[in-house]
């Protein structure tokens, strides 16, 4: 069973503590952009830890074993219910969506 590590710089959690959003952690999103880590090896059976720095410390916020993946847009239209605006697939319409 491997174990990653995926650092949550304070500006993240700052925006998190914003939303509204004080845990449990549910969902660990990842990225082929430099804002967010990749999280492409990661597999069903692994586990994520989500840490960050603070007071020189390194803190481990949650211990986060790995159920399932899906795309971003699958996630945010079933939790959602909408699609999130950076989400969205060019050139695609909801129409599932229409009747909400």
């Amino acid at each position: 069973m491997p174990a990653y590590m995926v650092y949550w710089p304070q500006d993240r959690l700052k925006e998190l503590q914003k939303a509204g959003d004080t845990g449990p952690i549910k969902v660990v999103y990842g990225s082929i952009h430099a804002k967010m880590p990749t999280i492409a090896s990661i597999k069903v059976g692994d586990v994520v830890f989500p840490v960050t720095l603070m007071n020189k410390r390194l803190y481990v916020l949650a211990r986060l074993p790995v159920e399932r993946r899906e795309p971003a847009i699958d996630y945010t239209l079933r939790e959602l219910g909408r699609p999130c605006g950076a989400l969205k697939e060019e050139g695609k319409t909801y129409p599932e969506l229409a009747h909400r």
